[in-house]
């Protein structure tokens, strides 16, 4: 024996131990040699020995002990291992191929003994070569620190008491975050914050456990409102009513400031700004006095108060009215005294006159142009001469007013324009009425003129002309003149037409009134002074001449008056045409020159039945035909007319010979080569004669012609047909000849046997050249196109014919060739990839070709015939699957490994499961196994990927609390706790120092928060309160009031009484929501001025 590695061996079954401390396979060579005995006959055979390489677990650890949660960091110094399995011995397991760091959290359920875990690492290679090591972790109990404040926020000074709330701690070190510090269990502490800020202090509570080693800590900010001080100062403390005193607010580290002025108002401000607030004493016999009241606040609600007093002297009023504040000049006004508290009067009347007299009368004038405003004071002064007061009116005088204007004064003829000059003073409105019933409005001074008319044929005209100045004040004068106008006269007259054509008698009628003398004016030099006189007008020109007709006629007062009418006299038109000539062959197109004179419109009448009518002289022309046997004549008329309706015409014969006709009939298209026979249909022909466009023709009557196409595109031959008649007449037909190139098919295909999975094959078009579509038709389905197409590869074995389709638009051809490919052996291959958590559903997809039937072996003891099965893997691990394909060509087999992820083991708990708003923190303890990825969903709407976080509620509730968490494969588990936490309120109760009832009476005492406050209610400012009993008490212990409902407070009445103004003691005993009691006391302030 030569066993490979060295060492060899003679006996005849020997056993040996072969070595492998490499990282990779080591295969040995082991050969066996055999004789015969007399050592003539040798024969050797070779085996090979693999050999895995050696596995060694090892792994060391941050730390062997810690409290919990305890975060431990493992090692892996493990030697040839490519899996490796971490049991942590409190039910959790992780599984790698990666052999770095693992980090694992430990929790010591018990909360009581120190827990001990032994973790394990079990380590194999892909051969299955294993090995594991096993160490302990030791985790102490968990400590749970926690403390409350009896205040989190307040004023300066603040005292806090601490009560500790720790789980597991014996030792206790306190930081007041202040520079001080204590180690009792529930320590007292005073904050104080002298500065203009917030000042927040971080509490810190250290605790240790009794074996030294585990603590915890918390903190809690304490915020001190900064220190607080109300003031203000007064200039000048006593004066008149109204009395305006400046307040400079000079209070310290306030932003709301509450001030009560003692008579009945009060405001807020949110500034240190100086204000004005006016003190009235309508009593105008004593003095009053009254106590400013500051309450300072800031942001906080901390708040401070001061008063002082000032005193207002009796009121004194000055005050009058006008019988009239505003008017035209002159104006007179009586004045009325309103004045009170006054014993001497000083009026000043502003034009320069004044008056000492309790009521006086003044006059005030105005002769400018504009108003004039008279300020009208009255000085009132006291008995005691110290306080005074004043009133003012101001009264408006509007400016003089004078209507006034000039004009020619004359008699006039009719119409006459009368201009007339405004000469008014101070007016800015002026209205003219003319006394003939009309009138105009005006702004400015400018003149105006009006055309007065007299209808009355015999007696004058007399009209009262009035203007009236108006300013805009309404202030307004009058002014009036007389205007007179001679009898009318009017000159008319009518015609007998207005219009005709040369020579045109026209007679005239006069229609005139008020004269005795006229004048007629014919436009062409002539006149006549007669009464009705006649006329006859010429026109010896080519256009329309037109005559003005004037007519004037005089009164006996030389008044005149004319009239003019326009008389039109057309010429008369002069009908004429030429042609070149007046016999032809038809169609007989006859060029017409219109040579006519004067006429705006022409008809002409062809004698065929058809007639034109035009405006214009252009020449035409008209297009005869015959279509008889003879020769036909036609009248040529044509009539010239003006537009006035002035006429003339003229006539020619016109002579057409009879029709001939070229028409055939014939197949003019088709594929090469092409026999056309032409039949003749033509009409009156005597001679014909054939053009066949390819270099041939023919006299004869109905001839044949053979066309050809050896080109690859379509030929056109353009043919005609002539013929002529007795008269000479000709007449051509044309028409066209389509020869299309006619295609040859034929294709060469190769190979044309062969076997399957090779199948493609190239296909050679033959085919003459040509404008050819060509198809082609593969036999198996299919159908490819083009002229050449790319090596066409069938989908299966079998035999197929190929036909190959040639045509064009009009010409096809077709031909046809067999090819043979033989059937081909199985191939097995499905997906390679398939992973996936438990369970873990697979669709295979099958890749096999050239194969019929199927089976599957899926290495769990089931197997499928399907040809793509569905398949479920219950359980985690790894999956050797095989898939046999057989088909008409033989049987293939493939194999794949799928791996199927372990799923997360979800579980937590939560501590505490009862908190208090604000502050309490809810610990997460994680406890899920084969985890890598963490979401928690604390039912409020928040959320959080750590691992084991705290979180803390805002709202009053009982929550859910879900897990959800995905190994490092996304395989996902989720837990959901219903009820996990339930969180409770805090609660809060504040009342004010003072408040003013209402002075009308009782009102119940219920109160709306929401509300706008008005502080005639004594009663807190609260929440999360449960139960609540309030009473007040007088100065002598005296019980006024009892109320236990927190909605109603004391309205400051007893028995139906308002009570005193003074301080009240107030107790309030209760629960808030979450169970804590409050036992409050305080005094507070009422106030009111009752008389």
């Amino acid at each position: 024996w030569d066993l490979g590695d060295g060492a060899s061996s003679v006996i005849p079954s020997p056993v040996h131990t072969f070595n492998n401390y490499g990282t990779t396979d080591t295969t040995y060579y082991v050969t066996l040699t055999t004789s015969s005995s007399d050592g003539k006959c040798v024969k050797s055979v070779t085996w090979p020995i693999l050999v895995h390489p050696h596995v060694e677990a090892a792994f060391t650890f941050s730390d062997a002990l810690g409290c919990q949660p305890f975060e431990v960091t493992f090692e892996n110094l493990s030697i040839g291992g490519t899996n490796f399995t971490w049991n942590f011995g409190d039910g959790n397991e992780v599984t790698t191929t990666h052999p770095g760091p693992v980090t694992h959290t430990f929790v010591n359920t018990s909360f009581v003994n120190q827990q001990n875990f032994q973790v394990t690492l079990h380590v194999e290679n892909d051969a299955g070569c294993n090995d594991q090591v096993t160490r302990t972790v030791s985790v102490s109990p968990d400590i749970q620190t926690n403390f409350a404040a009896s205040e989190t926020e307040g004023c300066h000074p603040l005292q806090v008491d601490f009560t500790n709330q720790t789980n597991g701690g014996q030792t206790y070190i306190w930081n007041f975050g202040d520079g001080s510090s204590s180690s009792l269990k529930d320590p007292v502490h005073l904050f104080t914050n002298t500065g203009t800020t917030d000042s927040v202090y971080i509490v810190t509570l250290i605790s240790i456990a009794p074996n030294n080693v585990c603590r915890d800590s918390m903190s809690v900010n304490i915020t001190v409102h900064p220190y607080l001080q109300a003031n203000f100062t007064i200039y000048n403390q006593i004066g008149c009513s109204p009395f305006d005193v400046v307040i400079e607010n000079a209070s310290v580290n306030a932003s709301v400031f509450r001030w009560d002025f003692g008579d009945g108002t009060d405001t807020i401000t949110f500034n240190m700004d100086p204000f004005v607030h006016r003190f009235n004493n309508s009593d105008f016999n004593h003095r009053r006095s009254y106590e400013i009241t500051l309450i300072a606040e800031n942001y906080a609600v901390c708040t401070d108060e001061i008063k002082r007093t000032v005193t207002v002297e009796p009121d004194i009023i000055a005050g009058f009215s006008a019988s009239q504040v505003q008017g035209c000049h002159p104006l007179e006004v009586n004045f009325t005294n309103l004045s009170y508290g006054a014993a001497y009067y000083h009026w000043d009347f502003g034009n320069g006159t004044t008056s000492q007299l309790v009521n006086p009368t003044q006059t005030f004038t105005n002769m400018g142009s504009t108003d004039s405003t008279y300020r009208v004071w009255l000085m009132t002064t006291a008995p005691n001469n110290v306080c005074k007061d004043s009133f003012f009116v101001d009264v408006v005088v509007y400016p003089y007013i004078s209507a006034d204007f000039t004009f020619l004064e004359s008699i006039h003829c009719t119409p006459s324009t009368v201009h007339f000059n405004n000469a008014s003073v101070g007016g800015g409105t002026f209205i003219w009425d003319f006394g003939d019933g009309s009138n105009i409005t005006t702004t400015d001074m400018n003149p105006v003129s009006h055309e007065y008319t007299n209808n009355d044929f015999e007696h004058f005209g007399s009209f009262q002309v009035t203007l009236s100045a108006e300013n805009y004040a309404g202030c307004v004068s009058q002014k009036t003149r007389t205007v007179e106008v001679y009898p009318a006269i009017e000159a008319a007259f009518n015609v007998s037409a207005m219009e005709g054509c040369h020579p045109m008698e026209v007679e005239f009628t006069n229609e005139s009134n008020g004269g005795n003398i006229y004048m007629w004016e014919f436009g062409d030099g002539a006149t006549s002074s007669a009464n009705n006189p006649n006329y006859t007008f010429t026109n010896y020109t080519d256009a329309p001449i037109t005559r003005e007709v004037r007519l004037t006629t005089t009164s006996r007062y030389d008044c005149t008056s004319e009239i003019a009418m326009e008389i039109t006299i057309h010429p008369k038109p002069k009908a004429r045409f030429e042609t070149e000539r007046i016999i032809d062959c038809p169609p007989f197109d006859v060029s017409i020159v219109n040579t006519s004179l004067n006429a705006d419109r022409y008809i002409w009448n062809f004698g065929d039945g058809e007639v034109l009518e035009t405006q214009n002289g252009e020449p035409v022309s008209h297009i005869y035909d015959n279509l008889t046997d003879n020769i036909a004549t036609y009248n040529l008329k044509l009539t010239a007319a003006s537009d006035f309706g002035c006429i003339d015409s003229i006539q020619q014969n016109i002579h057409v010979y009879p029709y001939t006709v070229a028409d055939f009939t014939a197949n003019t298209e088709g594929c090469h080569p092409l026999t056309v026979h032409f039949n003749n249909e033509s009409v009156r022909g005597e001679t014909y004669l054939w053009d066949f466009g390819d270099g041939s023709g023919s006299s004869a009557t109905d001839p044949t012609n053979i066309y050809l196409n050896l080109t690859d595109h379509d030929m056109i031959y353009y043919m005609s047909l002539t013929t002529t008649s007795r008269y000479g007449c000709v007449h051509t037909k044309s028409d066209s000849v389509f020869v299309y190139p006619q295609p040859n098919a034929e294709f060469l295909v190769t190979p044309t046997h062969q076997m399957f999975p090779s199948s493609t094959v190239s296909l050679n078009n033959l085919t003459n050249p040509g404008p050819w579509t060509y198809s082609w038709n593969m036999g198996d389905g299919n159908g490819l196109s083009g002229e050449n197409p790319q090596p066409y590869t069938y989908s299966d074995w079998g035999e197929y014919e190929i036909s190959l389709f040639v045509s064009s638009e009009h010409c096809r051809d077709s031909t046809s060739h067999s090819i043979r490919i033989f059937v081909a052996a199985p191939v097995a291959a499905f997906d390679t990839v398939y992973a996936g958590c438990e369970p873990l559903t697979i669709q295979f997809t099958n890749n096999s070709i050239y194969g019929d039937r199927y089976l599957w072996e899926f290495d769990d003891g089931t197997t499928s015939t399907e040809f793509e099965p569905v398949h479920t893997f219950a359980e985690h691990g790894f999956y050797n699957i095989k898939l046999t394909v057989e088909g008409e060509g033989g049987r293939d087999y493939a194999y794949r490994q799928i791996e199927v992820y372990r799923n997360p083991v979800v579980n937590f708990r939560v501590a505490p499961d009862l908190v208090m708003l604000p502050d309490q923190e809810v610990q997460m303890f994680n406890l899920t196994k084969y985890e890598e990825f963490y979401l928690w969903s604390f039912g409020d709407g928040n959320q959080s990927t750590d691992e084991s976080p705290a979180h803390l509620y805002s709202n009053v509730g009982i929550y859910d609390i879900t897990l959800e968490v995905w190994t490092e494969h996304n395989c996902p588990g989720s837990l959901t706790k219903p009820k996990a936490v339930t969180v409770i309120a805090e609660g809060d109760i504040v009342f004010p120092n003072a408040f003013k009832p209402d002075m009308t009476g009782p009102n119940g005492g219920y109160y709306d928060l929401n509300a706008v406050e008005l502080n005639n209610i004594f009663h807190p400012l609260w929440y999360g309160v449960d139960a609540y009993h309030l009473q007040i008490y007088n100065r002598w212990g005296e019980l006024l009031f009892v109320s236990d409902d927190v909605n109603i407070g004391w309205d400051g009445y007893y028995r139906g009484e308002l009570a005193s103004q003074g301080v009240y003691v107030w107790k309030c005993t209760g629960t808030f929501v979450n169970g804590q009691n409050f036992n409050l006391a305080g005094d507070v302030t009422l106030l009111h001025h009752r008389k």
